[in-house]
């Protein structure tokens, strides 16, 4: 299954660009989803792919879904002007957006699952409740 098919599976928007102007554009009509999670991925990297695997075995689309968190998938080789003007440097990285303002954490490599989300509850539940449920 192709990554893209995965981002989708999980629920992501996928990213269609231009660049930083593009991503601004995005994280400003969130306005029901104040909170953006943004996944910088590459087509061919295995880590990538087992980390979205992963993610839709943890349930994660509930996850997105319970706590009006908005996901959206980056492919950095279509867009490596705006990976790199993010200090993307590995893959993969997850980036949480809050408003319009520039990534609040960043975490890159392999996670598991609940360990992930936990992470985000920890960063974001001073701005808005985070609910994780179990399977």
């Amino acid at each position: 299954m192709a990554l893209e098919d995965r981002a989708k599976e999980l629920g992501l928007q996928i990213f269609a660009g231009p660049g930083s102007e593009g991503l601004k554009l995005f994280l400003r009509e969130q306005n029901k989803s104040p909170i953006v999670i943004a996944f910088f991925m590459a087509d061919w990297s295995k880590p990538c792919d087992q980390f979205y695997s992963g993610l839709i075995e943890g349930n994660f689309p509930s996850f997105l879904a319970n706590n009006h968190i908005r996901g959206l998938h980056i492919n950095v080789d279509d867009h490596q002007t705006l990976a790199g003007d993010e200090g993307i440097k590995a893959i993969p990285t997850a980036a949480i957006y809050i408003g319009e303002a520039q990534a609040y954490q960043k975490w890159t490599g392999l996670m598991a699952p609940r360990q992930f989300m936990r992470a985000i509850e920890e960063k974001v539940s001073a701005y808005a409740p985070i609910t994780i449920v179990t399977k």
